[in-house]
This record gives C-alpha cells, sequence and structure tokens, in this order.
C-alpha cells in the first residue's frame, strides 16, 4: 500500500512540473500562429479590418489591385511621378485607431523620398496623385512594415493609414530606364517579375547545388548585351568563365544571383544605376547603359 501511493505521489509531483510547461509551449505555439500567417490569410485579416475601419468612418474608397484602399481629395494638376521619383510630401501617419506615429505638419517640415526606397504602400499610391494633390491611403501590413515592424513605434503586421500632400516631384534616370525596361519586355513578349530596387528578371532553373552569399567566391558564365542588343561580353565566347565574389561585383548581381544555386540559369535586366551607372566601363559599356544578362552560376566556394 505504501509502495502505491509513493508512486502515486510521484506521478503527481511530476505533472505538476510538466503541466505549466505544456501550457507554456501551447501558448507560445498559438501565438506564433497567428503571427506566421500565409501572405494570403494576412492579406485576409487586413482587409476585414480595413472594411471595417472604412465603414466606421463613413468613407468611400477605391481600391488598387494589391489592396490599397485610397480616396483622392484632390488631383493636382500635370503628370503623375513614377514609382521611382523622388517626391516631396507633407504627410500624417495614422494606426486604424486613430494614434499618430508620425507627422511632418507637426515638424513644420516637408519631406523628400524616392518612392522606390520607402514602403510598397508609398510606391504604388503617391503616383496615383499629380503635383498639388492629396489624398488618403490606407495600407495592409503586406505593403507597409510587414512582420518585421519597425522599431517599437510599429508593431508587426500594423495596416497604416496616410495622409498625403504631393507637394512637388521630379524623374530621376532610374525612372526613365525603368520605362525603357518595360517597353523592351513588352516589344518581346518576355514574362519576368521585378524587384522593388528595378531589375527585372525571369529564373530559368534554379539549380541543385550550393546557393551563394556575399563573400563567396563563385564561378559564372554569362552574356551582357545592351538593351539594343549589342553584346559587350561573353564568357562563352571567350571561353574562360568568370571568377569572383558577389560583394566585389555589380549591385544587381548580388540582389538576384543569391536566388539561385549553382547550375541555375537567370536572365536579368538591370538598370543602369545596379550596373555600371554613369560613369560606363572603358568602351564597351557607354554611361547609364541598361544591360541584358543572360547568366549560369557554375560553381560556389
Amino acid at each position: 500500500m505504501y509502495f502505491n501511493v509513493k508512486r502515486i505521489l510521484f506521478f503527481l509531483f511530476w505533472m505538476l512540473l510538466i503541466f505549466p510547461a505544456c501550457q507554456s509551449i501551447k501558448k507560445v505555439t498559438t501565438t506564433q500562429s497567428n503571427i506566421d500567417l500565409s501572405p494570403k490569410t494576412q492579406m485576409e485579416k487586413d482587409q476585414e479590418k480595413i472594411q471595417a475601419y472604412i465603414q466606421s468612418k463613413g468613407l468611400s474608397t477605391s481600391k488598387t489591385s494589391s489592396g490599397i484602399h485610397y480616396v483622392i481629395e484632390r488631383k493636382g494638376e500635370g503628370d503623375h511621378p513614377s514609382p521611382y521619383a523622388v517626391a516631396t510630401v507633407h504627410y500624417r501617419g495614422t494606426f486604424l485607431d486613430g494614434t499618430q506615429f508620425w507627422s511632418s505638419y507637426d515638424n513644420g517640415e516637408e519631406e523628400k523620398f524616392q518612392l522606390h526606397q520607402v514602403v510598397e504602400g508609398w510606391m504604388q499610391g503617391v503616383p496615383l496623385l499629380k503635383k498639388g494633390g492629396k489624398g488618403l491611403f490606407i495600407i495592409p501590413s503586406d505593403l507597409a512594415y510587414g512582420a518585421g515592424g519597425r522599431g517599437d513605434q510599429i508593431q508587426p503586421h500594423q495596416i497604416l493609414v496616410f495622409e498625403i500632400e504631393l507637394v512637388d516631384f521630379y524623374e530621376v534616370q532610374l525612372g526613365k530606364e525603368i520605362e525603357q525596361i518595360e517597353d523592351y519586355i513588352l516589344e518581346n513578349s518576355l514574362d519576368m517579375k521585378k524587384t522593388k530596387s528595378g531589375i527585372h528578371y525571369k529564373i530559368e532553373s534554379i539549380g541543385n547545388g550550393w546557393g551563394p552569399v556575399l563573400d563567396s567566391d563563385i564561378t559564372i558564365n554569362y552574356t551582357g548585351k545592351i538593351l539594343n542588343g549589342e553584346t559587350f561580353w561573353s564568357t562563352y565566347d571567350s571561353g574562360k568563365a568568370l571568377k569572383t565574389t558577389l560583394r566585389e561585383s555589380i549591385r544587381a548581381f548580388g540582389e538576384i544571383i543569391p536566388m539561385i544555386r549553382e547550375g541555375g540559369k537567370v536572365k536579368m535586366i538591370v538598370p543602369s544605376t545596379l550596373a555600371y551607372g554613369r560613369d560606363g566601363w572603358e568602351t564597351k559599356i557607354p554611361p547609364n547603359a541598361v544591360l541584358i544578362y543572360d547568366l549560369e552560376l557554375v560553381d560556389v566556394e
């Protein structure tokens, strides 16, 4: 009898130790699953909240295909900026509950941004305005600061509301080159993806070996052309593959090549700002040249 009681007490003791731990694991797991929603599920959740906000405020909004809701309060005059323009703006940023996290009006000073270097929602939203225009933009979290948030100020998966006044803007070389690239893609019926920085690319095969990091020694074969079709270099023609590191290469390589592995192939069309810029390269690449690369990652060390 004593032995059985002892076993029961021993069992209860361990249950008291294990049960709280299990509860903690369950709690963490539940919280984590709420954080790590799929992009589609997160967008659906954001849209529900945005719709509730719109109804509570009695707004009549338009909606982009990406999920931004907006109201153009004042159209402005002249042309629309490209997504790569440098824009001077006044703006106020709030959360759905009305809490303000930033205001250039309160600071008494307009602010200037190159649109592709801020959140995706601005890159898509501000070009809907003209100079002097003003609008309200409700931006889903995925097009704002996403799962990472921004420091202590903006929490993960935070929907943001911006009142934006486009005071002025000017176009830069990158914006002009993006137009050239998109015309080329349309004329040649290409199907390519685009990075926020402006590189258009298509992964033709992912490869099955090692993937590189910035400091990896890599060996590549490629054919490089200017947008007019003129070849400026081909390792295939020279019979010698190029050995380099991504850190020592043009910026576009550092952004795109890590998407593939050894044996992988990618086609990319690169704005000059991510290649050889206004200086060009010797006599082979003129200043401000958009470049096309058909590239194979041969080896990663």
